[in-house]
């Protein structure tokens, strides 16, 4: 290792070395001088050796002594003293941890990150508990917003119009072979919404802090009005199986249609904007009103609605395709009331062991890239078990005549 001052000439900066030393205060030692002479001058050229000694000549600098390290002060007054045995080279530092190429841990990163804007100090009085809601239902939108660059920005709009197309046209198959599972699973939700539009109102449970928040896009819950969120709404494909239709309840439905202040309301929640005129035409068709519906854009890993103000939340297919599973399912709880409902129909992996799971994990990559992120080797009902739901109840079912989608996962978690 060469001595400080053959090492400031080789570097061929003695006049930066020495102008950085000398920004250090403290007691001053006795001035070493460094010359700025390369050790293979003389094997240059004339011209190159000429303009060397053209150089201005570097003055000895004064070196404080407390504001250097031990090595350094040592190696600075007895230029052979970093070769002893007591003072062996410093070991090579750690080499810096690789980061994930993959685009879901980059993902979870960004997520991680935007979510941090949701986080607000809690209110000094209960004056000021006005401003801190609005405040916080602000710092949600803005985290919403954030998390929904970071997922969908990568995305063109042909591409978000092409798939909203397909979903509308392209899944009559597949509703047909689960419309028993759905009808099954909806139907108290259909019920309870029934009896709420018969008395007109919800009887004073849908409180949460006021009318809802047109500035960025955040929900609040609105006093007397009974909410269901339907994460992933896509072209609306649910609405039918828990709103009263006029076939099953034409008194209601009619009543639906004449209500100036709603007794429930659907808010549907879709990262891409192309399937908002879709839903729109599929509540329309089962008879909801327009002020009963409500389209918002965003993503499930940080939905746009504040803490508690849904009675009931809403998923199908959704947890195939986020970018985060469990974070999903955490962002469900948060936004449903003590006592909500959690309505789940997912399409689910195989057993582990069937050829059935070797195919799909053979073709997810492709489905994934086809299907909008849609993925076949999906387990989310470990996630909601683990969320801290009160109550789960769930059965896994096996839907005929849909191949690789054939495993399913059904059921409600209610919050405690």
């Amino acid at each position: 290792m060469p001595s400080l001052p053959n090492l400031a000439a080789r570097l061929g900066t003695p006049n930066l070395l020495a102008s950085l030393i000398t920004r250090h205060g403290g007691c001053s030692l006795p001035a070493v001088s460094i010359q700025a002479r390369h050790p293979n001058q003389t094997r240059r050229s004339k011209y190159r050796s000429s303009l060397s000694s053209q150089q201005a000549p570097v003055h000895p600098v004064s070196i404080k002594a407390h504001s250097l390290p031990s090595s350094i002060q040592s190696a600075t007054t007895d230029p052979s003293a970093h070769l002893s045995s007591a003072h062996p080279p410093p070991s090579p530092l750690p080499p810096a941890p690789l980061s994930c190429p993959c685009a879901i841990c980059s993902r979870r990163a960004l997520i991680s990150a935007s979510l941090l804007l949701s986080a607000s100090a809690l209110p000094a009085n209960a004056a000021d508990s006005a401003s801190s809601a609005a405040s916080a239902s602000a710092q949600t939108a803005e985290a919403a917003q954030a998390a929904l660059a970071a997922i969908r920005g990568g995305k063109w709009r042909w591409q978000e119009e092409l798939f909203a197309w397909m979903m509308a046209t392209g899944m009559k198959e597949y509703e047909e072979s689960v419309e028993g599972y759905k009808t099954a699973l909806f139907e108290p939700l259909r019920a309870g919404i029934g009896r709420i539009a018969a008395a007109g109102g919800a009887g004073g449970g849908g409180g949460g802090g006021g009318e809802s928040s047109a500035e960025g896009m955040g929900v609040s819950g609105k006093e007397g009005v009974f909410r269901v969120v339907e994460i992933g709404v896509g072209a609306g494909p649910n609405f039918r199986f828990y709103t009263p239709s006029s076939e099953s309840s034409p008194n209601i439905s009619s009543s639906l249609q004449t209500q100036s202040a709603p007794a429930f309301e659907i808010v549907g929640v879709d990262p891409n904007p192309s399937m908002q005129p879709y839903a729109e035409a599929s509540a329309a068709a089962s008879g909801l009103a327009g002020n009963q519906f409500r389209f918002l854009q965003g993503v499930g890993e940080a939905l746009p609605l504040d803490d508690g103000c849904a009675d009931v939340a809403v998923c199908s297919l959704v947890m195939c395709s986020v970018a985060d599973v469990r974070q999903c399912v955490s962002e469900i709880k948060r936004i449903l009331k003590p006592g909500g409902s959690y309505y789940f129909l997912e399409h689910v992996a195989a057993p582990q062991g069937t050829s059935l799971h070797t195919w799909q994990r053979i073709l997810d990559p492709l489905q994934a890239a086809l299907a909008d992120g849609c993925h076949l080797t999906r387990s989310p009902l470990t996630a909601i078990k683990l969320s801290g739901f009160g109550a789960v109840q769930a059965r896994e079912v096996m839907v005929p005549g849909l191949s690789l989608l054939a495993p399913h996962v059904m059921g409600t978690a209610v919050k405690a």
